[in-house]
């Protein structure tokens, strides 16, 4: 079963992306291999959370994953510490859709082994997978297109359960979520961000 998650999303380029990424946001995005995912935060001057995301480094790009609403503010903030970086942001949002796949196992050509980044193609389709949990228990985003989002979901098979159901698994889990529980403003070790992280994750 999967669940379409609102979301917004940037894309960052250039020579410089990872370390002008990192330098922005929580947690050790250097660190992470290519491709890899990343939780983090990004913090006001008080340490306060501004936004959640999950951050992709990826070959040629670093893709961050955000809640709905949310990429159009970290666009405009990461651009103006843009200096001699050699950068460039994009606001992907209208090109892209997100699911969450409530099971790893159930995604055809995941590899539950694996890393928590991986590649798939689904009908055709190229996806960005990633293993987050949402609920309890691992289970992987999938982001892709929009034009073939058809396809992608025709390939899940199973059943679409509503952002209610997910929210009510994720509350019974304790997993805390920024933006639908109004945390937005809290630091980061009063939140319990960790109680989400899949295996293998070092959150902020």
């Amino acid at each position: 079963m999967w669940t379409s998650i609102p979301s917004s999303s940037l894309r960052v380029t250039g020579a410089d992306r990872v370390d002008f990424v990192h330098g922005q946001m929580t947690n050790h995005l250097r660190a992470a291999p290519t491709p890899g995912l990343v939780p983090c935060a990004f913090l006001n001057v008080r340490g306060q959370i501004e936004q959640f995301a999950r951050v992709y480094r990826r070959e040629g790009d670093v893709y961050i994953h955000l809640d709905e609403g949310q990429a159009a503010a970290l666009a405009a903030r990461l651009r103006r510490y843009i200096i001699f970086d050699q950068v460039e942001v994009q606001d992907t949002t209208p090109e892209l859709r997100t699911v969450h796949l409530w099971r790893q196992d159930d995604l055809p050509g995941w590899d539950a082994a694996g890393g928590d980044a991986q590649s798939l193609t689904l009908n055709g389709a190229a996806v960005l997978g990633g293993r987050v949990n949402r609920t309890g228990t691992p289970g992987v985003d999938l982001h892709y297109l929009a034009r073939e989002e058809a396809g992608v979901l025709a390939a899940l098979g199973g059943h679409e359960v509503p952002l209610s159901d997910l929210d009510a698994a994720r509350v019974a889990a304790g997993i805390p979520d920024i933006t639908r529980d109004a945390l937005t403003g809290t630091l980061p070790q009063e939140v319990g961000l960790d109680l989400g992280a899949a295996p293998g994750h070092q959150l902020p």
